[in-house]
């Protein structure tokens, strides 16, 4: 499997991004001091003027260091990228037992309904630009549901689903997105991808994500069976 540098550990941009971060909030810092110092040598019009000026280039960095934070509750996609485990535990008729290892070293358990589950995630993809500034494609998984292979039991029968995102942090990146739309420079595309598999007794699967979306691979033996029996 082919992986690339990471770019930074820091908030999830690439290089030039923080260095532009950081010319942003000391041109801000000496252009709000010296403002204020004009102002009181009797500048009344161009000290007011250079601070507000400062104060804008500020809020800017502010607003970037913002949109780096959220980003930080994503991953770096790098091809193809395995996410997690999930290994099942049946407990009753259509109702399992879901182990979910994350390779980030996070395990949860859920408890899940139907005969088949559902991983759903969110990837940010960038244009030219936004990769020349050493933005990799993120991703962030966001959902664990149980389904129904059954159309009518999909839309009568109980359901169970748990969020995975955690707590939003910085600037909704992807909101930000979908309301702006193609004004955004740097944002190819936003989207969301989903996978899902049988559930069986003692099964074990592997969550991949590439470029192209999440995908799930049977890891042993009751996988693969259900798998077999599912197609």
């Amino acid at each position: 499997m082919n992986q690339l540098p990471a770019t930074s550990d820091v908030i999830g941009l690439g290089p030039v991004w923080l260095l532009v971060l950081g010319l942003l909030l000391g041109l801000g810092l000496f252009l709000a001091v010296t403002g204020i110092r004009n102002f009181f040598k009797g500048r009344f019009f161009r000290g007011p003027l250079r601070s507000a000026v400062g104060v804008a280039f500020g809020g800017l960095a502010v607003g970037l260091g913002g949109v780096g934070l959220n980003f930080h509750t994503y991953s770096r996609l790098n091809y193809e990228e395995p996410v997690a485990t999930i290994e099942f535990q049946q407990i009753d008729a259509r109702q399992y037992q879901a182990l979910l290892r994350r390779d980030s070293g996070e395990d949860q358990a859920y408890g899940l309904l139907g005969n088949q589950f559902q991983v759903d995630a969110r990837v940010l993809k960038w244009t030219g630009m936004g990769s020349m500034l050493g933005l990799d494609p993120q991703y962030r998984l966001e959902r664990l549901s149980g389904r129904y292979a059954s159309p009518g039991d999909e839309q009568t029968a109980p359901r169970s689903i748990y969020g995975l995102g955690g707590i939003e942090k910085g600037i909704n990146v992807a909101k930000w997105a979908e309301r702006s739309g193609p004004y955004l420079p740097f944002i190819d595309t936003v989207y969301g991808s989903a996978a899902y598999m049988p559930m069986a007794d003692g099964a074990r699967y592997q969550i991949l994500i590439t470029e192209d979306g999440l995908l799930a691979r049977p890891a042993n033996a009751p996988a693969r069976a259900a798998v077999q029996r599912w197609q």
